[in-house]
């Protein structure tokens, strides 16, 4: 629903095959092309709202280049009308205060006219899910978007503290440009929570859950190739920085993190190493006062993975799609639950090839799931679960 050079080389050529895509084709006759989704349009008492399939077998073509829909001279990057969901960084949450699962993606666009450079830009993109659609919302104000393919996400969640889904936005390439900043959703629009102190932009990735006991977020961030890492807590305006006697040596990047509210503690599992070149199956818990490690005889293979808690089956489930070696095209997907002290194999079939973002929807009692198929980078797939087999949406 967050990365070193090598990943930075992934997301260009991830978005030169988006915009590929996005601009050879026509649009999706299930869309309307009348409705532009520009990030700039005024916010009303909810956020306006056009309807997409969750997986596009076409694209839409640019916006229309005629003089009455000529840009102003100096336009901020939009998404073209009848934009359908792609992503090269996404996050997922449900948001339980206006009752639907909420999608935030990075796509790229193509520069304004008249812009020199030629380079795509990242433009940040917030869907909501009815169901069996993906909706394209269109708040006022939207995550960072700096110019080029910069963007990329932590976990989104839901804060029950401020009755609004949070996630944190990294932006920039290089020392002097990098920023992390903290965003709300109330519903309407996002806004920039500026709290603080600033946090490391530098990290290798950041893995953001809402602790209920302790009604406060925990962020562990990846902060180099070797895995350490540095534990914060977040209430209202304010990150602390903890210093607990013990603290994860990893994942560094791609791994999972959610609120098991059967232990009162925050769950992290997976990733990959620095490099992204091979897989980390470690097992970490956080208490709200220090982590713990777990080593249980069977585990994941590791990788990318991602994990919820299924409240309609009481279980922790994770979805992993870990690395398969010398085999750069290819990854292993499964399914496990935890039951707080061993992993458990779960033959539920299906999932996105490469991996995904999941969150737990209460009102359809069921987990979903975006992810990459594999059909090409940055193609997303919906899948939902209910505890027998994941099925495609």
């Amino acid at each position: 629903m967050v990365q070193v050079a090598g990943a930075l080389l992934f997301v260009l050529i991830a978005g030169t095959a988006i915009f590929i895509r996005a601009y050879g084709q026509r649009p999706t006759a299930a869309l309307s092309p009348s409705v532009s989704p520009s990030l700039s349009a005024t916010p009303s008492a909810t956020a306006a709202e056009s309807t997409a399939s969750p997986t596009p077998t076409a694209t839409p073509t640019v916006p229309d280049s005629s003089p009455s829909a000529t840009p102003s001279p100096t336009p901020e990057p939009s998404l073209p009308a009848g934009w359908v969901p792609h992503a090269i960084d996404m996050a997922i949450a449900y948001d339980e205060a206006h009752g639907y699962t909420l999608l935030l993606t990075v796509e790229l666009v193509p520069p304004p006219p008249g812009t020199a450079d030629g380079v795509l830009r990242a433009v940040s993109a917030t869907w909501k899910w009815d169901g069996s659609r993906w909706t394209l919302l269109h708040p006022a104000v939207s995550p960072p978007n700096m110019g080029g393919p910069t963007v990329t996400f932590s976990n989104m969640v839901y804060d029950a503290a401020l009755h609004e889904v949070v996630v944190l936005a990294r932006t920039g390439t290089t020392s002097s440009n990098k920023t992390i900043t903290t965003w709300g959703w109330d519903g309407v629009t996002w806004k920039d929570l500026q709290m603080t102190p600033m946090l490391s932009p530098d990290a290798a990735d950041n893995y953001l859950a809402f602790d209920r006991a302790h009604s406060q977020l925990v962020l562990l961030q990846s902060t180099a190739y070797a895995g350490t890492t540095q534990t914060w807590t977040g209430q209202g305006s304010t990150w602390t920085r903890r210093t607990p006697v013990t603290q994860p040596t990893g994942p560094p990047i791609g791994g999972g993190i959610a609120y098991d509210p059967r232990s009162s503690t925050v769950l992290v599992f997976g990733g990959t190493d620095g490099m992204g070149a091979s897989n980390v199956n470690q097992t970490w818990s956080w208490d709200g006062a220090t982590w713990k490690h777990f080593q249980p005889v069977a585990r994941p293979a590791g990788g990318y993975a991602t994990l919820a808690y299924d409240a309609a089956n009481r279980q922790m489930v994770l979805f992993e799609a870990a690395l398969v070696p010398g085999r750069s095209d290819t990854r292993t997907t499964s399914t496990w639950t935890w039951d707080g002290a061993n992993w458990t194999p779960v033959p539920a079939g299906g999932g996105p090839a490469f991996g995904g973002h999941m969150a737990y929807d209460p009102a359809r009692r069921e987990l979903i799931m975006v992810g990459y198929t594999g059909e090409m980078f940055g193609v997303m797939s919906t899948w939902t679960y209910t505890g027998g087999q994941w099925q495609r949406a």
